[in-house]
């Protein structure tokens, strides 16, 4: 397991209001499909101050095809 996998744990142990905003994204998301086939924890990027501002915008990159 990824160390950024053990962190996002942690942080999801925390802080309750990120396992809410999870729940929340599962019933706002509509079906997509991911091109690249590697969605992983380290391609998951939120905002850094996600709790204070509530967002709940959660957005995707592949860092290893970016340019």
């Amino acid at each position: 397991m990824p160390p950024e996998c053990l962190q996002f744990f942690k942080l999801y142990q925390r802080f309750t209001s990120l396992s809410q905003a999870i729940a929340d994204l599962d019933r706002a998301i509509a079906p997509s499909c991911l091109v690249h086939n590697d969605l992983k924890i380290n391609n998951i990027l939120l905002d850094l101050n996600w709790e204070q501002t509530g967002s709940s915008v959660i957005r995707l990159i592949d860092w290893e095809c970016a340019d």
